[in-house]
């Protein structure tokens, strides 16, 4: 038997770091095999929180963290396989599930209580205003940033009163002492690691995580920053187009397909779309590329009385053009049609697709609709190779 509990994330954030408190009642723990699933952006992610962790009292709370900062002392790390850190740098928005199954019959309980903590990526690590965090003795501060195709440098700087610190960086996977891409021990009052593409392994587009260790007896304030730095020679911008104007289906996916014949590595990737409908709010946009990563795009906009994406005017023809009484003003058959509020929506992708680019999106709810889109495509241009 299994009990299936439900939690859920209003708002888009990227996840620097998860804290999942169970509160259960059991007769014999050890039946117990719990597992948490979220799925983001990037596909279905996995923890398991308990494989058959035994306990001997009718109710327990457990308070997973595996960010290894030691800010949380009553904190256990998750069972293997799988742990929270699976979910760090991914979409946090949307539906979580804890599926806590019974694996052996003659014992009984339930789950109490489920309480998830989503800690975002904060945006002043990357505007130069930094985060500061209080770092525990023997003990890491965890973050991630994702690293653009035409970066050129990535500087990971730390300003502290005491120390040293060591900063570590690694693509992909999170830093420890023993496995990274780089590091730097830092001596007070600060200093940074610069990881580049000359540097072996080179700075490439992709994820990074940062670990920043404290190896001291005692706590450090430290304040952290991370610059990117990114080649100003990109290529001109590519517009396409999808071919005409369509028609949505009410309470389906409708996907318009825009072709793109070039081959290059992207930049930087803007859409905008023009859409008549009855209610905005209706709609859920998403961009596809090739490879199927699925960027939201826009969500329930416009509120229970907004209409449209964009806004249009019609103008017939003003031929010919006639006077009235000798007066300065022709008269014309100009008509000014009422402007209907809305937004055209630009959003990024994290990839970086090498072939044509889609889009989809769905109407659920409401009448006929028409729309129109297109994609504005920046190709990266790689630099030449020195020797």
């Amino acid at each position: 038997q299994a009990a299936l509990v439900f939690a859920f994330c209003t708002e888009q954030i990227a996840i620097q770091n998860v804290v999942v408190t169970n509160i259960l009642t059991h007769e014999n723990g050890g039946d117990l095999f719990g597992t948490l699933e979220h799925d983001g952006t990037e596909g279905n992610k996995v923890a398991v929180l308990n494989a058959n962790r035994p306990f001997y009292t009718n109710t327990v709370e457990f308070i997973y963290d595996d960010s290894d900062s030691g800010e949380i002392p009553e904190a256990t790390p998750t069972d293997f396989p799988g742990t929270l850190r699976n979910f760090v740098g991914e979409e946090g928005l949307g539906s979580w599930q804890l599926t806590m199954v019974d694996s052996a019959p003659g014992y009984t309980g339930q789950v109490n209580n489920l309480y998830i903590r989503l800690e975002p990526v904060s945006d002043d690590l990357t505007n130069g205003v930094g985060v500061t965090r209080l770092i525990q003795p023997g003990r890491f501060f965890r973050t991630v940033v994702d690293v653009p195709a035409d970066a050129t440098n990535l500087s990971v700087c730390v300003q502290m009163d005491t120390g040293p610190l060591v900063v570590y960086l690694r693509r992909g996977a999170f830093p420890d002492q023993t496995n990274y891409d780089a590091s730097a021990l830092i001596a007070p009052p600060g200093g940074c690691l610069d990881l580049n593409r000359n540097d072996s392994p080179p700075l490439s587009a992709g994820r990074y995580f940062i670990g920043i260790f404290n190896p001291n007896a005692v706590p450090v304030l430290a304040n952290i920053k991370v610059f990117i730095e990114r080649d100003l020679r990109r290529g001109s911008s590519l517009p396409f187009r999808s071919g005409q104007s369509m028609t949505f289906f009410d309470d389906a996916l409708t996907n318009s397909i825009i072709h793109v014949t070039r081959r290059q590595q992207l930049s930087e990737v803007s859409v905008g779309v023009r859409i008549n409908h009855e209610r905005a709010s209706d709609l859920v946009l998403h961009l596809t590329s090739p490879q199927g990563t699925r960027l939201l795009l826009a969500e329930n906009r416009g509120g229970p009385d907004g209409r449209d994406y964009g806004v249009g005017t019609l103008t017939t023809n003003v031929l010919p053009q006639t006077s009235s009484g000798g007066g300065p003003q022709p008269q014309t058959n100009l008509f000014t049609v009422p402007q209907s509020g809305g937004t055209v929506d630009r959003g990024s992708v994290r990839t970086d697709p090498r072939s044509p680019v889609g889009t989809a999106r769905r109407a659920p709810a409401t009448g006929c609709t028409s729309s129109d889109a297109g994609l504005d495509l920046r190709p990266f241009n790689a630099p030449t190779a020195k020797h």
